[in-house]
């Protein structure tokens, strides 16, 4: 050699050799090279603006690191932007191309302030940006871990810059990539989080920074907690939960069988498992919501209770819409209203009398079942007078009011007359019971024309209905 040039310390192997080749006039930088030459065969960085300086040399921290210059702070080049090969120690000579393009021709990319900030200001780890930028661009089944271990300039920018991304709104961008590269559940709204995010914990597993690894396993399952109270919500074994059916049913002293009902009435996200079991999550405000409602909802049993009527006397209210519905029981405020409406027709009795008897008592003894709505109308337009005893306030409907038999009897009078004569009904079983003959007999007297039906039923299995005055 007749000129050898001192290597700098920050120099790098392949960039000495090629600035010997240089001062040398070698036209083949790869006759310098030795077996013990290390760089020969891999990509090659370089920053144009470095080497637009009089005394340019390579720096050895370009081929390492994020491919970033510290000093311009811009983005490396690995290819020539004119014959579009990489460069390598074969395709590159000091100061240009082997095609000729000058490196002070490339235009370089400044780094975006954000991820200078992620990088070397709050010192995130490269491979973890890699890794979350990796996720963001090519979601869980396009390889992500695979690709993330890229070596070109272009792909690890942009990697980097969609990883900066989500570190800078930590943890919000971050929970934002998990609902972007989530894989949806076609069959059901609430998902195990292992289908949504197949072998997502294997991928956490991979990263080497701990301190990252730990703040992306908790994010992650606060990720899936907060789910629980969407209608995509996803369910772990790691996450306990505590908004499920049965869980909220023995906080406030409930059947599971009244949770799941109201769950499935508001059409709340539900899972079916392998075994057929319907797995629910509620979200706490529609827990307080359905305790609400639940809290309203009494039986027939319980509203019989508090009025002190049978419970087909209820149900009669209910018919009517005396009283209102709530899921499969009653509105517990209907129950109150109408209590408190009756009432307010009744003066407090002056001093009790045998001609005045309970509620409970006169519909007993006088009032059919059938006819409870019909009583209450009466007493609404006070064609039955009622009065209340002070002294049972406390005690139910039936209790609490007074009323007069003789002024129901005189009610039931000409309504009994008419129920006794036309609108008493008997099916084919109870006309037979009645004649003393067989069912077919009375089939056989329809068919020839004896007896007449007054109500048809198309339905199989519903006899037809008679008058009973048609039959004498």
């Amino acid at each position: 050699m007749l000129i050898s040039p001192t290597k700098f310390p920050l120099e790098s192997e392949v960039g000495f050799l090629l600035r010997v080749a240089h001062a040398n006039g070698l036209c083949e930088p790869k006759w310098l090279a030795t077996d013990a030459t290390k760089g020969l065969h891999q990509r090659l960085r370089i920053c144009p603006r470095c080497l637009f300086e009089p005394s340019a040399y390579w720096f050895a921290a370009w081929q390492s690191g994020p491919p970033i210059c510290h000093q311009h702070q811009c983005w490396l080049i690995d290819a020539c932007p004119d014959c579009l090969k990489p460069f390598s120690f074969s395709t590159c000579r000091l100061h240009s191309c082997r095609c000729g393009q000058p490196y002070q021709a490339h235009c370089s990319v400044p780094v975006d302030p954000q991820i200078w900030k992620s990088l070397y200001v709050d010192r995130v780890d490269p491979d973890v940006l890699m890794w979350m930028g990796s996720l963001s661009k090519h979601g869980l089944q396009g390889k992500p871990g695979k690709r993330a271990s890229s070596k070109q300039v272009q792909e690890i920018a942009e990697f980097i810059e969609l990883g900066s991304a989500a570190a800078v709104e930590w943890p919000k961008e971050f929970h934002a990539l998990l609902s972007r590269i989530r894989i949806p559940q076609t069959s059901a709204k609430i998902a195990l989080a292992s289908s949504a995010f197949p072998a997502f914990a294997k991928r956490i597993r991979s990263i080497r920074d701990p301190d990252w690894r730990a703040r992306i396993e908790i994010e992650f399952l606060a990720y899936i907690r907060n789910t629980q109270g969407q209608e995509s919500a996803l369910l772990s074994r790691q996450i306990r939960s505590t908004s499920n059916a049965k869980l909220i049913a023995g906080r406030h002293g409930l059947s599971v069988d009244r949770i799941k009902r109201v769950a499935s009435q508001n059409a709340l996200p539900v899972r079916v498992t392998e075994g057929g079991r319907k797995r629910y999550v509620i979200a706490p405000e529609i827990e307080e919501r359905m305790i609400k409602d639940l809290g309203d909802e009494v039986s027939t049993k319980q509203a019989s209770a508090v009025l002190g009527l049978h419970p087909t006397r209820i149900t009669a209210l209910l018919s009517v819409q005396e009283l209102s519905a709530l899921g499969r029981g009653i509105r517990l405020a209907s129950i109150r209203l109408f209590k408190d409406q009756i009432l307010a027709l009744a003066a407090p009795v002056d001093s009790r009398s045998d001609r005045w008897v309970s509620l409970s008592k006169a519909l007993k003894t006088c009032v059919p079942r059938t006819m409870t709505a019909e009583f209450f109308q009466a007493i609404r337009t006070h064609k039955i007078e009622v009065k209340s005893n002070p002294q049972l306030a406390a005690k139910t409907l039936g209790d609490e009011l007074l009323i007069q038999p003789d002024q129901v009897a005189a009610w039931l009078a000409p309504r009994r007359s008419v129920q006794r004569c036309s609108d008493l009904k008997l099916d084919i079983t109870h006309v037979a019971k009645t004649l003393g003959v067989k069912p077919d007999v009375v089939r056989s007297l329809v068919l020839n024309g004896f007896l007449t039906p007054i109500e048809s039923r198309d339905r199989i299995g519903l006899p037809p209905v008679f008058r009973t005055h048609r039959m004498t």
